[in-house]
């Protein structure tokens, strides 16, 4: 008994762990014993090798490490019945740190044995699960318990694991779960019988020859999009996952678990790497066993890779959603993207394309039976993109025509002449025409929210009725000539739409024979995508939140006009081909504000997408603040006359209010040529070029100012919803390298005079010319214009009107109440989260996260350095691990979490003030870290640089300095 009692001192002593990629042999040379020399039931001592099987070195969201880390192991022997035997025993990540165990990575594996199991001799069937606990397979957090209440292989078998929240794709932990059977190196054993974890434990004793070997219950799949040379410009807007299993058996069998469900990823436009023009995503799942149909209910057979795609017709011609030729429910990836590609027939012009992708996961064109997709399999597809010919051929012939893919969808439009692309704030551009021209005028305005509006002057096309289309966006003024840009509202006159312009060319003369082909120049006004009311009756019927329009049109897909074109639409409606002289497309208003479920002042913040100033310039003094008004500083002093943390609008108007747009703006087109050109003024002007002169009298009124320089805290916000923007403010999927500090390309001028450092998410300090005064930090070279959403210019001059944020808080737990998903991180953690850089997915709060009531207070003298109190043993486990308040698991925040805490109050993340003697007042001392990493600078993650604050302001810290510091635990709650 005292030698049985003594299983972890034996273990202790020779317990060395790795994690290998590649199949390895057993790392002893002792011969196995015969079958009929093993007597079953004999007390004995054995060591065991284990090591994981190969999942390949891909771009993941884990880092390499993180997939091949071990934090525990549930080791499972049974004797020849099946019945759960002696030496069965959990090893806890204290018990494998205690065994001097350390994790490797890909260039370094992790290997070792298990030693001084106490067991008995005889056939066996030996299992082990690793990574028991704080995996994101476990959904309520049981699977420890089941597995304690094991005594059969069958039981082992009959359990499930169950994703932790329904389309989650991310793994945030480094703690894949993982099972395995015992792999005999024998090979008088059959394979059959290895499969099942078959050993021969010999009565002697000693090391077994074989491999407990663990496979992971998640594969990877990773898209990699490849461009032609025919694209000229390409842009992945989203990426979404369908049929997701959420259950699947924990040892592994030939079939799906029978009871699980399905659920689908939400939208998603972060995660996107480009290099070298190659566009790459991943994402994990567990497997998903779908079989093909190789010959449909009509007799159509699967013969080639693009039949994989095709889907049952309904009467109209339209998809039905489903699938010809595989099992319901089979996991597929839909990709949408827009793209500008060389128009072989005119070189002169510009091919646009919207194209949606549809790929079934298993097999490619050498495999296109294969719909499978299995645990522990590393997948690679690669989409080439070469032109869209094929969406021209679907519509132009048949699905069943050569060359056609019904998994490709989208609307495709030829330009002869030029595309402008538009921002979503009010924009203005001049253009000429003839009456020869004219008189044949055709157009297509397209809109998500109505049927396409089609005119033809001759009847060539089909036309639609006026007041269904959403066409009062786009109204014409006329103009002197082409440089001269016309004011919207002058003299009287009011603007023209569309379907007045042959008749207004012809009340000028233009109709004349000496004048049909004079050039007539007007300048079209586009409005800002946004709405008062709905724009048709259809629209009518499902905007039903009257107080809320705006959630209908943010987010929302481009809206467009086409001139003079002939288009073409295919069978099911999914696809259109045009021609075009002019195109117009006008993106929609970016917001991370979610659109369902909406704060109680029903507010939010839009941004526009693109800086079409160039480099801003603050020339302000401190006497152009307001005055007698009180607010702090970057620094946290406070002072009369400041401009507002967080009200941009109030910052602006404060500026502007009694001024005339001729102080500010020319009637000449700025460098693009869609919109005014500003003066010289200072920064928190320039938002002006995006509004507009509405009454025509002259004077900027108050409700006239919908677009305003944003405030600090403002702009800072939208790195927390930088993952569901198609254009935050750094683009971290394309600037992969050549960022340093101070870097002024990616440095956001705010409307309080600080600027934001968008290279490092959050940042954010004063600059030379701005309110900090003389400081080491240079100018910065970006601005965005920011648009209140649901908040009226009614009293918006006062401070105190903002707009609420996108997290609610209520004691200390604070709840992403109001954010769109993609910023949301959707798995539960409980555990330490996986090393991250400030670009990655990890670094999102989950849907709700408790802030602990005290801090780690682990300062000792004048500072520490970061690993000492963030890194502290092998799994790289912050002293949050030794934080117990209420019971609970908890750890380090992730950089967004540190910045919600501290805008809602700078105090929830400094530990304390102590009075200085030297200044005469009081300065803080501990203040508080994240576990975030800075992408850029060393590539040894080591050595990387990490966020917290300094002083009173978010911060990059210097590597290996010391600081006074300390940790605000917090913890994912539902």
């Amino acid at each position: 008994m005292k030698k049985q009692n003594n299983i972890f001192a034996y273990a202790k002593q020779t317990f060395s762990l790795i994690l290998a990629i590649l199949f390895c042999t057993a790392c002893t040379d002792e011969t196995y014993q015969d079958e009929n020399q093993v007597e079953e039931g004999i007390p004995v001592e054995v060591d065991f090798q284990f090591n994981t099987s190969e999942m390949q070195k891909v771009n993941t969201r884990l880092s390499d490490a993180g997939e091949f880390q071990v934090n525990d192991l549930y080791l499972f022997i049974f004797n020849s019945q099946g019945e759960k035997k002696q030496g069965s025993h959990y090893y806890n990540s204290d018990a494998l740190t205690g065994f001097g165990h350390t994790n490797g990575d890909q260039s370094s594996p992790t290997k070792g044995t298990i030693t001084g199991i106490q067991t008995t001799s005889g056939k066996s069937y030996i299992y082990g699960i690793a990574n028991v606990e704080g995996n994101e397979l476990d959904k309520k957090g049981e699977l420890k318990a089941k597995l304690d209440r094991v005594n059969s292989v069958n039981e082992l078998k009959a359990i499930f694991t169950t994703l932790n929240n329904d389309g989650n794709i991310n793994r945030e932990t480094p703690r894949l779960l993982m099972s395995g059977t015992f792999e005999s190196a024998d090979n008088t054993i059959t394979n059959e019988a290895k499969a099942e974890g078959t050993c021969y434990i010999p009565v002697r004793g000693g090391a077994i020859n074989g491999t407990l070997r663990l496979c992971r219950l998640d594969s990877h799949i990773q898209f990699k999009i490849n461009l032609g040379d025919k694209i000229e410009k390409f842009e992945l807007t989203s990426w979404q996952v369908y049929n997701i299993p959420t259950s699947s058996y924990l040892i592994a069998h030939t079939d799906n678990y029978p009871e699980t469900t399905y659920s689908n990823s939400g939208e998603q436009n972060s995660g996107i790497t480009i290099d070298n023009n190659v566009y790459s995503f991943g994402f994990y799942m567990q497997e998903n066993l779908k079989e093909a149909i190789t010959q449909d209910r009509e007799g159509n057979v699967l013969s080639k890779y693009t039949d994989r795609e095709k889907e049952y017709k309904n009467e109209n011609g339209g998809n039905t959603g489903e699938y010809r030729h595989v099992e319901e429910n089979a996991t597929y990836v839909e990709i949408k993207a827009k793209m500008n590609i060389t128009n072989a027939s005119n070189p002169d012009g510009i091919r646009t394309a919207d194209v949606k992708y549809i790929i079934h996961l298993g097999g490619g064109a050498n495999d296109i039976e294969n719909f499978k997709s299995k645990r522990n399999k590393k997948y690679t597809y690669n989409v080439t993109i070469n032109d869209v010919e094929s969406i021209i051929v679907e519509v132009q012939g048949g699905e069943d025509e050569e060359g056609a893919n019904p998994g490709v969808e989208g609307d495709v439009v030829d330009a002869k002449t030029i595309v402008y692309s538009l921002d979503a704030h009010y924009n203005c551009i001049n253009l000429g025409f003839t009456y020869e021209e004219i008189k044949e005028l055709s157009f297509i305005i397209q809109s998500p929210f109505a049927d396409d509006a089609i005119y033809s002057e001759t009847g060539k096309l089909p036309g639609t009725e006026k007041d269904a289309g959403d066409y009062k966006w786009i109204k014409l003024q006329r103009t002197t000539d082409a440089q001269t840009l016309a004011k919207y509202r002058e003299k009287g006159t009011t603007p023209i739409y569309l379907y007045d312009l042959k008749k207004d060319m012809e009340s000028r003369g233009a109709d004349l024979g000496y004048n049909q082909k004079k050039t007539y120049y007007y300048t079209i006004f586009i409005d800002e995508y946004y709405y008062d009311t709905p724009p048709t009756d259809k629209a009518a019927k499902k905007w039903t939140d009257k107080s809320h329009y705006w959630k209908y049109f943010v987010n929302k897909e481009n809206r467009k006009l086409l001139l003079f074109l002939s288009p073409q639409y295919s069978a099911d409606k999914e696809s259109s081909y045009s021609e075009a002289k002019y195109m117009f497309t006008q993106r929609s208003i970016q917001t991370y504000y979610s659109t369902t479920d909406l704060n109680d002042d029903g507010n939010a913040l839009g941004m526009e997408h693109v800086n079409e100033t160039g480099i801003p310039s603050w020339k302000l003094t401190s006497s152009n603040r307001p005055n007698g008004d009180r607010a702090s500083s970057a620094r946290g002093s406070e002072y009369y006359g400041s401009w507002s943390v967080d009200n941009g609008f109030y910052n602006t108007y404060s500026y502007i209010k009694n001024s005339t747009w001729d102080s500010y703006i020319t009637y000449t087109a700025d460098a693009k040529g869609y919109t005014y050109s500003m003066k010289d003024v200072a920064a928190i002007a320039e938002c002006l070029s995006r509004n507009r002169d509405e009454d025509g009298d002259g004077t900027i009124d108050m409700d006239e100012v919908k677009w305003y320089l944003p405030a600090s805290a403002q702009l800072m916000s939208m790195f927390l919803g930088a993952k569901s923007l198609p254009s935050p403010l750094f683009d971290d999927s394309s600037i992969t390298s050549g960022v340093t500090g101070d870097d002024t390309r990616y440095h956001y001028i705010t409307s309080d005079g600080l600027k934001i450092w968008s290279e490092e998410g959050c940042s954010f300090s004063g600059f030379l010319g701005g309110t900090e005064g003389n400081t080491k930090f240079y100018s910065p070279q970006q601005l965005r214009c920011v648009r209140n959403l649901g908040l009226t210019n009614a009293n918006a001059d006062q401070k105190a009107k903002t707009v609420s944020p996108a997290y609610t808080k209520s004691n200390n737990n604070f709840r992403m109440s109001y954010m769109t998903p993609q910023n949301i991180r959707p798995g539960k953690v409980e555990a330490e989260l996986e090393r991250h850089d400030n670009f990655s997915d990890t670094n999102r709060p989950y849907k709700a996260f408790q802030m602990a009531n005290s801090f780690v207070d682990q300062r000792e003298g004048s500072g520490v350095v970061w690993k000492s109190i963030f890194d502290i043993d092998t799994y790289h486990n912050s002293k949050c691990k030794n934080y117990t308040e209420g019971g609970y698991k908890w750890r380090a925040p992730n950089q967004r979490e540190l910045m919600i805490m501290f805008l809602n109050d700078k105090t929830n993340v400094i530990h304390s003030y102590d009075y200085d003697y030297y200044s005469g007042g009081y300065k803080y001392t501990d203040r508080s870290f994240s576990r975030t990493h800075w992408r850029f600078g060393d590539t040894d993650i080591n050595k990387k640089r990490h966020f917290g604050i300094d002083g009173e302001v978010l911060f990059l810290d210097s590597y290996n300095s010391s600081y006074k510091m300390t940790i605000r635990c917090v913890r994912d709650i539902d």
